[in-house]
């Protein structure tokens, strides 16, 4: 009975300081997380696993994000030991997040448990087993990790060592099979795990078989073997779908490895104690990277140390814990991050290089875990040293209240969730569609740098988590590794709503667009409301449910409607100089065609004239995207060899061939091949690197707010050296402005052979407000480094931009009046209503001239306080004087934004706005007139009043 108190007392005990150490977690469980990031992802990780297993284990790792890959739960972890224990949680209160939370919080508990019950297993005294369980449970290393609840779910590895300490005392089969079952959960909580307690068990059994006689028994060894046969059993149908995911998502560089640095060992959380104090980082550093154990841990670790006897058991965790401190350093030893290496090869290298796996895994500094084990452990042999001394429960009770002191980083952050009811209605909605629609929301991203953005990952995840409440497949996603599709679909997102994203979108098969005007300003709903309509009918709209705007795509391409190839090739040729032929591949559907996996193309070639020939093979790799009508790809041969020669062509791609034969002769009046596609022949030199051709996906004429695609083809003439270079296309106004671009190879060119055609695709949104008339393209080539050009700019084409005729439609104010005798203003958009004090608000003008207009003026707005005051003020000429009135057509809306500084200090209330135009060398206003010509007093336009709200 006696025993059963002490039991209950010190899981009362672990369970509190759980609950202290987190807090406010445990009062917001059921609705908040960390962040909007990797612990949304693990929440619809769990309930993934809850939903799957019970439904489709067989198809676990077909998670329905990244459509159309398969196997797409791999990129990421499974957490399938975790969702055992979550999967009722779940089932009883349909909440998700409360079952995230639940985990993370016994995983602190049960961390401190099973390291309690290891040390009282080796040094048979509960105190020591209490402190040991308090430092591994709660030592700064597990708070720097909150966000992972892969990483946080380290309590098997306690158990296992647990159960392998028992079985080398006992040679009971039931600690056998315990051993091999905690390690398979550990395994299938968290991969990373999977690998390191490899190590930590290969490095434990490797200093027993030196000390420890049993382990010198076949008996023994053949116990260990079917434990380790049961535990890979369990773990190998959870293991396998990575190796194949790998082909998919590739791997990690060796250069991507983030290893810990010598002053990660001394890093402590932000909001804990010793970061007031701590002269070395005071919390500046990566949160992820707190290696600091405790000062209270080093100490009794280093009594554990000191104490005579028992090396044969305490010295296996010390050898564990010196390994894993030097395997975290990773492939490079920095004494800070970002720092010249100490070191430029480090023991870590032989895991990366030659053990199968460590190739998929970033942090090797996360193997710190098994070395806060082994400080655990130590401290607890440490403590237990203390057994016979006078004041014992003393030092015990100090020492218990400095660790969780010194522990202490609170509060604990937590964000609010939409769980239940609270969730957008419009996920109901789709869970009650047609099983296998597949989804896109927009805005779906910010930047196509996503993971450096802040922005686009946050909301990439939360669209995942409510995935939960439908379970409709998606082309997007958030995890740990991204699939080459993937961004092409960020690179077409960002240019939705455009034709060439919607073709795009349909290639994929998507059917519904979800777009949630409430993520959109007034002004960009607006915006996006027109362009929209102007797609109609490939996106047909269904209505809305809430903020959300639903549309629905036509089919996309069907199994009749496939690629087909042909073969063209020039008449003439010239001996001395490369020739082109040229594969055209037709997709007749409206659709883009989409492939998973590039395809690959060979041609094989051969010129003969009488008995003598030359033959060979090029190959190469056609675009993922294939829009719809004519894709034209250049391939170059080597030059005519006689002026008699004929050339016969086999071309295959995939399950698409073609042959052809044709007589390449001298004539002055040869006709080069024409395409249906516009496509163009250059000769830009930019070296090493040659621009020969260029595709454009659309005529001469773009409505502003389109997407410009580009494809540029490039062949390779040298070498690159160790350069990194990139290309870029620039679209240039009358006025030699860039008005828009893109830059960055599709694919490196450094993965080119010399001679070889690279293909190199760009979007270009042209701006909204951008003015009608005559633009250019342009293309080049330039060092990332140095930002050093090579070669010459060139120009591709020459492009005519022209505004959408519902234009006037976006402006959220409408408000007609006329200044002077020819300009109208049709009305403005604030980019915030109401504002706050210190913010810079965008006000965008919408003019109109109704006639020439003859004179240069500037722009002048206001916001002005009761007593008429000016708090913010901005006068320019239209558009930063790139427009000025001088050159408005006639019927042209001309889109000017101006911005206003508010100050820090304003106080709340409602401002007057005002606006206008003046001549600036004589400071005369143009009169302003309402719509009845009844003349403005002070010649000024009035705005609705705007409120101004304190800074919070």
């Amino acid at each position: 009975m006696y025993s059963r108190v002490k039991a209950l007392a010190i899981i009362g005990f672990f369970a509190l300081v759980t609950i202290v150490l987190t807090y406010p977690l445990i009062f917001h469980a059921a609705d908040t997380v960390e962040n909007y990031g990797d612990p949304l992802l693990n929440t619809w990780t769990l309930a993934w696993d809850v939903h799957q297993l019970t439904r489709a284990p067989l198809d676990l790792f077909n998670a329905p994000i990244f459509y159309p890959y398969t196997n797409t739960l791999a990129y990421s972890e499974n957490l399938v030991a975790s969702a055992i224990l979550a999967a009722p949680i779940i089932w009883l209160t349909h909440n998700p997040v409360l079952a995230y939370n639940v985990i993370v919080l016994l995983s602190f508990f049960l961390s401190a448990i099973g390291t309690y019950l290891l040390v009282v297993e080796l040094v048979k005294d509960r105190l020591a087993g209490i402190v040991a369980g308090l430092i591994f449970a709660f030592a700064p290393y597990r708070f720097g990790q909150f966000s992972h609840l892969q990483l946080l779910t380290a309590q098997w590895m306690p158990f296992t060592f647990l159960f392998l300490e028992r079985f080398l005392r006992r040679q009971r089969w039931r600690d056998a099979l315990g051993f091999g079952l905690c390690l398979a959960l550990q395994s299938l909580s968290c991969v990373y795990y999977a690998f390191y307690m490899g190590i930590g068990l290969t490095t434990y059994l490797a200093y027993a078989v030196f000390t420890d006689r049993s382990l010198r028994s076949r008996t023994t060894w053949g116990k260990l073997l079917v434990a380790g046969t049961l535990s890979i059993l369990l773990i190998a149908p959870f293991t396998l779908p990575y190796f194949a995911a790998a082909e998919n998502v590739g791997t990690r560089s060796g250069d991507a490895q983030q290893g810990a640095t010598l002053q990660n060992y001394v890093t402590v959380p932000a909001r804990s104690l010793w970061a007031r104090v701590w002269p070395l980082n005071n919390g500046r550093f990566h949160t992820e990277h707190t290696f600091w154990p405790g000062l209270m841990a080093l100490i009794l670790a280093g009594m554990g140390l000191l104490r005579d006897g028992h090396w044969r058991r305490k010295g296996k965790y010390l050898l564990i814990a010196l390994v894993s401190v030097v395997l975290s350093f990773g492939p490079t030893l920095l004494l800070r991050p970002g720092g010249t290496p100490l070191l430029k090869w480090m023991p870590y290298d032989l895991l990366y290089y030659y053990v199968p796996g460590f190739t998929s895994m970033r942090v090797p500094a996360r193997i710190v875990v098994l070395a806060m084990l082994g400080i655990a452990v130590l401290a607890g042999y440490g403590m237990s040293s203390w057994r016979a001394r006078r004041g014992r429960k003393f030092l015990m009770i100090t020492t218990i209240v400095l660790l969780v002191v010194e522990y202490i980083a609170l509060p604990v952050n937590t964000v609010p969730v939409e769980v239940g009811d609270k969730v957008p209605p419009i996920y109901r909605w789709l869970s009650a569609q047609e099983p296998g629609s597949v989804t896109v929301e927009f805005p779906s991203l910010f930047s196509s740098d996503i993971l450096s953005d802040n922005l686009s990952a946050p909301l990439l995840a939360r669209r995942q988590y409510f995935q939960v409440y439908h379970w409709q497949p998606t082309v997007m996603g958030y995890s740990g590794f991204y699939p080459p599709l993937f961004w092409h679909t960020a690179r077409y997102s960002l240019r939705f709503p455009s034709e060439v994203s919607v073709n795009y979108l349909r290639g994929l098969g998507v059917r519904y667009v979800l777009v949630h005007s409430d993520d959109l300003s007034p002004s960009q709903w607006a915006r996006w409301q027109v362009q929209l309509t102007n797609l109609e009918p490939l996106l047909r709209p269904l209505g809305h449910v809430g903020e959300t705007w639903i549309y629905e795509l036509s089919p996309a391409v069907r199994e009749k409607e496939r690629l087909t190839l042909k073969v063209r090739c020039p008449e003439e040729a010239k001996p001395g100089e490369t020739y082109y032929v040229y594969l055209v591949f037709e997709n007749p559907s409206a659709a883009s065609h989409v492939d998973l996996d590039r395809r690959s193309y060979r041609v094989h070639y051969t010129w003969q004239w009488g008995r003598e020939s030359v033959e060979g093979e090029i190959g190469g790799k056609l675009p993922s995207v294939m829009n719809p009508g004519q894709t034209v790809i250049p391939v170059a041969l080597p030059p005519l060899p006689s002026e008699k020669a004929q050339l016969t062509l086999t071309v295959e791609s995939s399950d698409l061939s073609a042959t052809t034969e044709q007589v390449a002769q001298l004539s002055a009046d040869a006709v080069p091949p024409s395409f249906d596609t516009p496509f163009f022949t250059y000769r830009a030199d930019f070296p090493p690197l040659r621009l020969t051709h260029a595709a454009f996906w659309h005529d001469d004429v773009y409505q502003a707010g389109e997407t410009i695609e580009v494809t540029l083809f490039w062949q390779r003439i040298g070498s690159l050296g160790d350069r990194d270079v990139t290309s870029y296309v620039h679209l240039i106004d009358a006025q030699g402005q860039k008005a828009s671009q893109h830059g960055g190879f599709s694919d490196s060119p450094t993965g080119w052979q010399i001679g070889e055609t690279g293909i190199d695709r760009h979007l270009l949104n042209i701006p909204f407000d951008a003015p009608p008339g005559d633009y250019t393209l342009v293309a080049g080539v330039y060092e990332r480094d140095t930002q050093k050009h090579l070669g010459k700019t060139t120009t591709l084409r020459k492009i005519v931009v022209e505004q959408p005729g519902n234009l006037p439609d976006v402006i959220t104010h409408p408000q007609k009046t006329k200044l002077g005798d020819a300009i109208y203003f049709l009305g403005y958009d604030l980019s915030a209503e109401p504002c706050t004090a210190g913010e810079r608000v965008k006000l965008t003008l919408y003019w109109q001239a109704n006639a020439p207009v003859h004179e240069d003026y500037t722009v002048f707005t206001h916001l002005s306080a009761p007593d008429g005051s000016f708090i913010a003020q901005e006068d320019g000429p239209p558009r930063d004087g790139h427009h000025p009135t001088t050159q408005w057509r006639v019927g042209e809306v001309v889109i000017d934004q101006h911005v206003w500084s508010i100050p820090e200090d304003t106080l709340p209330g409602w401002y007057q706005p005002a606006i206008g135009m003046y001549e600036l060398s004589t400071g005369e206003r143009l009169p302003v007139y309402d719509e009845n010509g009844v003349p403005a007093e002070g010649n000024l336009v009035l705005l609705a009043p705007v409120e101004v709200r304190a800074a919070e």
